[in-house]
This record gives C-alpha cells, structure tokens and sequence, in this order.
C-alpha cells in the first residue's frame, strides 16, 4: 500500500508575514529544520510559499546575507519534524 501525504506531513508549521525580514526567515528555517515555509496574512491565508533557495537568490551576491543569518546560529539544531498522530 502506497504512504498517504497525510501520514508524513508536517503538522506544526511554521509560518511568515510578507514583511517578516528574510534573515529572520532564514533563523526559522533553521531551527525548524525545513526548507520553506508558507507566507500568510493577518488572516493566515497562504499568499505564497519561500525557500531557502529563494532566500539564496535574493541576494546581491546570491544567498551571502541569508546563509550568513543561517550560520549564524552554531547552537540551533534541526528540530524533530512533528509528524501527524494517529
């Protein structure tokens, strides 16, 4: 039998403003242990998605500012995914 999204997914998401500064979004992804979250509105309807890799091209040199902020956490770990329960 073929594994469901909904037995994988993550559950506890994390979620930005569109104007949530992108090192802030950086930290997030890093201690949350993701590569993107959704961006919402006050009304926390998705108005879009952002990557690390859209944090890594939004750059004047691409990803410096962004993985700095990323790195700059030695003491943050991946957290542990908290998968749906049943």
């Amino acid at each position: 039998m073929q594994t469901m999204v909904g037995e994988v997914m993550t559950t506890a998401v994390a979620r930005v403003r569109p104007e949530t500064p992108v090192t802030q979004v950086a930290r997030l992804l890093r201690e949350r242990g993701v590569t993107a979250v959704p961006v919402v509105d006050e009304e926390d309807h998705v108005l879009g998605v952002v990557s690390a890799m859209d944090l890594a091209m939004d750059s004047p040199t691409p990803g410096r500012h962004c993985w700095d902020a990323w790195r700059a956490i030695p003491h943050a770990r991946a957290a542990p995914r908290q998968r749906r329960s049943e």
